[in-house]
């Protein structure tokens, strides 16, 4: 069987050395010394130190094969991946947001792992947490899960202190988010908002949804929201912007990324995905909780 295109969803140690071997370990050592591409993106200095000394010592132990690492920031990367998958010259393995993964597969640029499964690939504790679904198109597994997110509401309690107004007990309301973004952005004054725009986040847009008994996308892969439902997840921030509770849309398409704003103290709180944990401890010293 030939593998001219190998899918690797999410970096990590664990998923990278059982994947990795599993793809070239069935005959092609034989003809020598295999040469595998893997790209991905990295979001620490960190980050990268870590996969690298992964790559490294995974090649100690197989010295038939050599890794060459292609690994730029999320924006470089996911644009570079396009146009080299449209090219056909995509990397032999590379990490990617599960949302892209259902486009790759239906284009034909992944191999199925289903050969390897249920060895040398066992993802039985994937299944018992359900992860492997999100790796699952038309009935067959496309990639090795690493991780699995949530969306939090990421704090600075040090600059709601300083500027007077409290934290609630719960964020559990939009209408409180709401309340709370305002009342940041009008005591702060000019040049300050309580959280960045999530119009734009599909995350929070299908939390916002299935609050309403709706959802993005439905279980048999349909979508699962009206007009009528998406209509109010934009009046939501439209609302947030008018009141200045969010930033203005030219403020906000500036920003380097979602969480750039809350990174650069001009916002003290703002809803991403729990990974991003670390970077907010990198970048800031000044108390953020979640």
């Amino acid at each position: 069987m030939t593998h001219s295109r190998r899918a690797f969803l999410k970096q990590g140690s664990a998923a990278f050395g059982g994947f990795a071997l599993t793809v070239v370990a069935g005959g092609a050592l034989a003809q020598g010394k295999t040469t595998v591409r893997f790209s991905g993106f990295v979001e620490l200095e960190e980050q990268l130190g870590t996969t690298l000394k992964v790559l490294k010592a995974y090649m100690a132990k197989n010295p038939n094969v050599e890794i060459v690492p292609e690994f730029s920031s999320y924006r470089a990367f996911t644009d570079k991946l396009a146009t080299e998958a449209a090219g056909g010259n995509a990397p032999d393995m590379f990490s990617v947001n599960v949302d892209l993964l259902a486009e790759y597969a239906a284009r034909g640029v992944l191999t199925p792992l289903t050969d390897w499964i249920p060895d040398p690939l066992d993802v039985s504790e994937y299944q018992a947490a359900g992860s492997v679904f999100s790796c699952t198109y038309a009935d067959e597994m496309y990639a090795m899960p690493n991780d699995a997110i949530a969306t939090a509401i990421f704090f600075n309690p040090a600059k709601f202190e300083e500027v007077g107004v409290a934290v609630p007990d719960k964020f559990y309301t939009w209408e409180k988010l709401h309340e709370t973004a305002v009342a940041l952005g009008k005591e702060h004054g000019r040049g300050f908002w309580g959280i960045e725009d999530g119009g734009g986040n599909n995350l929070a847009c299908d939390i916002f949804l299935r609050a309403a008994g709706a959802a993005l996308f439905t279980p048999e892969h349909t979508i699962g929201f009206t007009g009528e439902d998406m209509a109010k997840w934009f009046q939501y921030w439209e609302d947030m912007r008018k009141a200045g509770g969010a930033p203005p849309a030219d403020v906000q398409a500036q920003a380097w990324r979602q969480f750039s704003l809350a990174r650069d103290c001009s916002g003290p709180f703002g809803d991403v995905g729990t990974n991003h944990r670390q970077l907010y401890r990198h970048w800031r010293t000044d108390g953020w909780a979640a």
